[in-house]
């Protein structure tokens, strides 16, 4: 089982913890997330518009684009909103 955490305005709106089971990848459990939540995926699509990115970090490290596609590790994956520029 591979547990996936959404922080913040997220979890609000998607719920906080989604529980998977045999995903290879961390891009998998965002894959499932976006056709479970079709919305999610929209905002996960047009959020830079607004200056608005996401990290994915697991095990406390964040990753980087490319190892999105690595293995699964044991730790619960964290996807949280990451403010890119703010306009004020």
């Amino acid at each position: 089982m591979q547990l996936v955490l959404l922080a913040g305005e997220l979890g609000e709106k998607y719920g906080q913890e989604h529980e998977y089971y045999n995903l290879q990848t961390p891009a998998d459990a965002i894959k499932l997330l976006c056709i479970n939540y079709p919305a999610l995926k929209s905002e996960l699509f047009e959020a830079h518009k607004n200056g608005v990115g996401y990290r994915v970090i697991q095990g406390g490290a964040a990753m980087g684009y490319d190892e999105l596609q690595l293995p699964f590790g044991s730790k619960p994956l964290l996807v949280a909103v990451s403010y890119t520029h703010l306009t004020l």
